[in-house]
């Protein structure tokens, strides 16, 4: 079985309760989207060449705001929680 990595955690737990997540002004269709594509589109630079971490490998798009410029949607939309790792 494989173990997912902690993608980070919530520190304002009110606004999800009260439905006032990250994509509430998205909708449930780009919110299973960004998830089904999580981690699995290619980083790219202005000159369409993927961009490599300092190891070689292929960046991916792992953030919200990358996904919606990726696919050309405005990312006003985003609804700007407080993400973040706890510490």
């Amino acid at each position: 079985m494989a173990i997912q990595p902690i993608i980070g955690s919530i520190n304002h737990i009110e606004s999800l309760i009260k439905g006032n997540g990250t994509f509430v002004y998205l909708g449930e269709k780009w919110f299973d989207e960004y998830w089904i594509d999580y981690d699995k589109i290619d980083k790219k630079d202005d000159g369409g060449k993927p961009i490599k971490t300092s190891g070689g490998k292929i960046k991916k798009i792992t953030d919200l705001k990358s996904y919606l410029e990726y696919r050309r949607e405005p990312i006003d939309k985003i609804n700007d929680l407080k993400i973040g790792s706890k510490k």
